[in-house]
């Protein structure tokens, strides 16, 4: 992360995307790159604001833009955030062509790591067999639920917490993770903690990030009780998309749940 004593760095435009997708957090405040720090009270990092002193929890961050941007492939698979205006048009995965008249031997390169290219493109039919279009409609900033889904793990876990009644608990072994995300209820006007959806439950599980996560953060439970997350904290670390954020939501400070 940016190193203290430096000058304050305002990225924009093209800079601003580099800074995004090498990991730095911008402020939402005055668009600064933030210094990452140790909470002294212990739990997760903190990044601060070295220009307007603004600061967040790691877990808790989320970059806020005022431009749409949206989350695309590149040649290797890895996700990185463009803006809208800069994503690449609509082609086969194989090639980068305009399907079914594309090429598979025509390789996609990623030029400064925001535009696809396409260099000899010929009007042949792609023998590879399968569409995967580049689809504007699929390419989103958010976390959206599937029209399918299984789950298969993960379970819903009744308990006497302070904080919620139940969660869904991640076992294995004697260590336990548990997963919360808050509800709204229209009618009382009220929030409160509770299991996270079920099309959730297997994209967190499977992701392959979560195994080194569920590592840090699980532990034996004590009283019925075990270490807890939310579900925007444990997205934020896996690297996933944030599910679309709600007026209605709130925080927990710095201390473990």
């Amino acid at each position: 992360m940016r190193k203290k004593g430096k000058k304050v760095i305002r990225p924009a435009g093209d800079e601003l995307m580099d800074y995004l997708n090498r990991g730095f957090a911008i402020c939402n405040r005055c668009g600064a790159v933030m210094d990452r720090r140790e909470d002294p009270r212990g739990g997760c990092d903190i990044y601060a604001c070295p220009s307007c002193g603004w600061e967040i929890d790691e877990m808790e961050y989320e970059y806020e833009s005022g431009d749409p941007m949206e989350l695309v492939q590149d040649e290797r698979g890895d996700d990185y955030l463009v803006f809208r205006n800069d994503m690449p048009p609509a082609g086969c995965r194989a090639c980068g062509g305009p399907y079914p008249y594309c090429k598979p031997s025509n390789v996609r390169r990623l030029q400064n790591v925001r535009r696809l290219s396409m260099t000899n493109v010929e009007e042949e039919p792609c023998n590879r067999g399968f569409s995967s279009l580049y689809l504007e409609a699929d390419m989103r900033y958010h976390y959206e639920k599937p029209p399918i889904y299984l789950s298969m793990y993960g379970q819903r876990y009744c308990c006497d917490h302070p904080v919620y009644n139940h969660c869904t608990l991640f076992l294995v072994g004697e260590r336990g993770l548990a997963v919360i995300q808050q509800r709204y209820d229209p009618e009382t006007k009220h929030t409160f903690w509770a299991e996270v959806d079920e099309w959730l439950t297997d994209p967190l599980y499977l992701h392959p990030r979560f195994r080194a996560f569920f590592d840090r953060r699980a532990g034996t439970g004590t009283d019925g009780l075990y270490p807890t997350v939310t579900i925007r904290q444990i997205m934020w670390a896996l690297k996933m998309k944030p599910l679309p954020k709600q007026p209605w939501e709130t925080v927990f400070d710095h201390t473990p749940i």
